[in-house]
């Protein structure tokens, strides 16, 4: 469903049509966030970054972040930006023991990948960044915050409109 793609494009790698595995603007903007706070405030992996990752655990430090640069890299050049997006999708963790978004899907809202409305991929991509924390089963006041975030940025970058949100914000979570 478009509206998956779009929603986790929107809140994890709004660039990702345009890198090469990597967003050195983000990862720039990230630099800059962490030295003036004095401490890991901002991240900028993107999902093939996240895709090598699951693929090929490491521990998160420097050179885990710099072997996990080049494994983005390596995936690019052999896959097209389709099939890393479906690799991803079909690997993410959100939750509850869920691999993918068809097992989230399932699990959160009854529903196959393909039916979830806007306002549930909002949800499921919004449950990427801590899927246990905002999980809506768990804390479903932080999933709707999360999913108003999520929808946010859908709506900043045209994949979303005004009617979809407010159509969002008449829908149990």
């Amino acid at each position: 469903d478009p509206d998956i793609i779009n929603a986790f494009v929107a809140v994890e790698d709004k660039r990702f049509w345009e890198h090469h595995g990597v967003d050195w603007l983000a990862v720039g903007r990230a630099a800059k966030a962490n030295i003036r706070a004095g401490q890991t405030v901002s991240g900028a992996s993107t999902i093939t970054m996240q895709l090598a990752r699951l693929l090929r655990p490491a521990e998160r430090s420097w050179t885990g972040k710099i072997a996990q640069t080049f494994w983005a890299v390596r995936l690019e050049a052999h896959l097209g930006k389709q099939q890393i997006m479906e690799q991803y999708l079909n690997r993410v963790q959100l939750g509850q023991g869920t691999v993918g978004v068809a097992a989230a899907g399932a699990l959160y809202f009854g529903a196959s990948a393909s039916e979830l409305s806007i306002g549930q991929a909002a949800t499921l991509a919004g449950l990427a960044h801590a899927p246990s924390r905002d999980n809506p089963h768990v804390s479903p006041a932080r999933a709707r915050r999360r999913q108003a975030v999520a929808l946010a940025r859908m709506r900043r970058l045209g994949f979303a409109t005004r009617d979809d949100i407010a159509r969002v914000r008449t829908e149990s979570l």
